[in-house]
Formats: C-alpha cells, structure tokens, sequence
C-alpha cells in the first residue's frame, strides 16, 4: 500500500493548492475526505501557521487516526503527505519525499522562493512534476529531482507537440 495523501497548502490563505488522495476506495464519501482533511489541518496547524516562528528545514511527524503525516513548512507553503499506518513507507522514507519534493518545487519557483503565487504561475509543471514522483495507487516511483525535470519536460514538449498537430491548418 502507497501514500494516502498529498496536500500543498499556503500557509497565509490556509488554501489548498493542490491536494491529491491515492487509496481512497469508492466507499468513502466527500464527507469522510472532508473529515479527513478538516482532521489534518486542524490537528497540525499550531505546527505551521503564520502566528508560529517556524524554523524551514525542520519536518514535522504526526499521527492522526490511522495515518502517519509527515509535513513541511517551506516558505510560504506546507507540504503535507500521509501514509496508512502500517504500510509500505515509513516516516524515514516520508521525510525523504517530502524534501525531495521540496527541492523540485523550490526550483521552479523564481529565486528558490516557493509561495502561492509561484505555485499557481507553474501549476501545469507542479502537477507533471508530482505525478512523475508519485503514480496514481500511490507508489513514489521517483525521487531524483533531475530525472523528475527529466521526465516532466518529455511530457511537457509531448502535449505541446500534440496540441499544435490539433490545431487547424493555416491556408
């Protein structure tokens, strides 16, 4: 079993920016998910709100409910990601994940500064970025920022080349 959960949330609006959920059966409703994130907000927030001093480069472990989370202030931004407890990636591992993701997103954004806005400007690379790291059963199949690049950079050029044989011909 992979991770449960990513969130990358600003920690001044405390709005998701991009939130994925990997082993959620159909069962649960949009109320449990909303539990569920209400749970890990709530439960972790004197952790990395904007009132706290939070020292960067300090990650967090906690246990809520059934899931460990592993989170991270950097900058502007929180980087949440649960895993069931008793599953396949320890809180070791975690840690590792989420400062790798840490470096790619830091990269992207302009001076290594990762806010909100940043986030938003390259959202379509964050995503491919994310997705590169981390397939859809929740299984982080990637952890080298490099081949990350890599590999986003591969699909970007794909969707653009296909986008392009989609438009109509100029005559």
């Amino acid at each position: 079993m992979g991770l449960h959960s990513l969130y990358v949330v600003s920690r001044g609006s405390k709005a998701i920016l991009y939130s994925r959920l990997y082993n959620v059966t159909n069962e649960q409703t949009n109320e449990e998910v909303g539990e569920w994130q209400l749970d890990l907000f709530s439960k972790t927030q004197v952790l990395w709100n904007t009132n706290v001093n939070v020292e960067e480069d300090w990650v967090r472990v906690a246990m809520i409910k059934d899931k460990l989370v592993v989170l991270d202030v950097i900058h502007e931004v929180v980087i949440f990601l649960a895993v069931k407890d008793g599953g396949d990636y320890d809180e070791i591992y975690c840690f590792l994940v989420i400062k790798r993701l840490a470096t790619v997103l830091k990269q992207l954004c302009k001076k290594n500064v990762v806010t909100e806005e940043q986030i938003l400007i390259n959202y379509a690379t964050v995503c491919i970025c994310i997705d590169e790291m981390i397939y859809p059963g929740g299984n982080v199949v990637e952890i080298q920022p490099d081949n990350i690049f890599a590999q986003s950079e591969l699909r970007i050029e794909d969707s653009l080349l296909f986008n392009s044989s989609k438009s109509p011909s100029k005559s």
